[in-house]
């Protein structure tokens, strides 16, 4: 008979997320995931397969949690419109402000470390870009609708284009650029859609 658990699933996940984010996967050891989240290396072993199993798990439950119903929530609302978009790329500008390195996408830092031959990785990192897409595509649709953006706006172009800013944006959070840089980064990005 299995042994009950002694740790609490969802905490091991939060605290491997930030382990991760900050660290890296490749830097990251069990001892360190043990160490951080509480729970034993056995435990940890026995419930996620290793590192590679509870990284997995990490980053489904990040695009779920994180991004779907987080900070991609607003966003896919039906009748989500520009100031929606303002309010997002404002709150990624506070933290540039805040000076928080680790507060980069898991996903996004997963995309730049990823090996191409790693299907579960793809799989995941294909969800967050077609959930990203998909969220702006609806702000930029109702907003062209409402008359707030020009009229010959390419919808599928430009939320393409927005993608490739949040990708750049979590770049800059893991730079010295500093904050006035990046607000000057999304304010450019946002002013080219009106």
């Amino acid at each position: 008979m299995a042994r009950p658990r002694t740790f609490d699933c969802d905490e091991v996940i939060v605290k491997a997320s930030y382990l991760f984010t900050r660290q890296g996967f490749a830097a990251t050891t069990m001892d360190q995931l043990a160490a951080t989240t509480g729970a034993s290396l056995h435990s940890l072993y026995a419930d996620y397969g290793g590192k590679k199993g509870l990284f997995e798990a990490t980053l489904k439950t990040y695009l779920t949690e994180d991004i779907i119903r987080g900070v991609m929530a607003p966003l896919l609302a039906e009748g989500a419109g520009f100031e929606d978009l303002q309010r997002f790329f404002d709150d990624l500008a506070q933290v540039a402000k805040s000076g928080e390195r680790d507060a980069s996408c898991l996903i996004c830092l997963t995309m730049m470390r990823m090996d191409d031959d790693d299907p579960e990785l793809r799989g995941v990192v294909q969800a967050y870009l077609q959930i990203v897409d998909q969220a702006f595509r609806n702000v930029l649709g109702n907003a062209k609708q409402a008359g707030a953006a020009r009229a010959d706006l390419d919808i599928a172009k430009s939320a393409a284009f927005l993608t490739g800013i949040l990708l750049g944006l979590n770049l800059y959070l893991r730079s010295p650029a500093g904050a006035e840089r990046i607000e000057d980064y999304l304010s450019a990005a946002l002013a080219s859609l009106h």
